[in-house]
């Protein structure tokens, strides 16, 4: 297991070395996060794990580092592959 939370156990895992499974969106940008909260407004009800309108646009800083994380994960997923 990579990665966990109190919300979800199983928040990241690698399986057999080929396969990555994440529980959480690092290829999210300020235009996605936007269309979310035009799209499922009814859905961003007060909740214990589901954050606000405000809070998803005050934290597109954090964006930036998603994508880079996002991206070395991949690469080091690409030079573990044995073909």
């Amino acid at each position: 297991m990579l990665f966990e939370s109190e919300a979800c156990k199983n928040q990241g895992f690698i399986y057999k070395n080929r396969v990555i499974g994440l529980q959480f969106h690092l290829e999210m940008n300020e235009q996605t996060i936007r269309n979310v909260i035009e799209n499922c407004r009814d859905e961003l009800v007060e909740g214990k794990y589901i954050q606000r309108e405000e809070k998803m646009l005050d934290r597109v800083e954090l964006l930036r580092e998603s994508k880079k994380l996002m991206f070395r994960l991949m690469d080091n997923l690409e030079k573990s592959i044995i073909f």
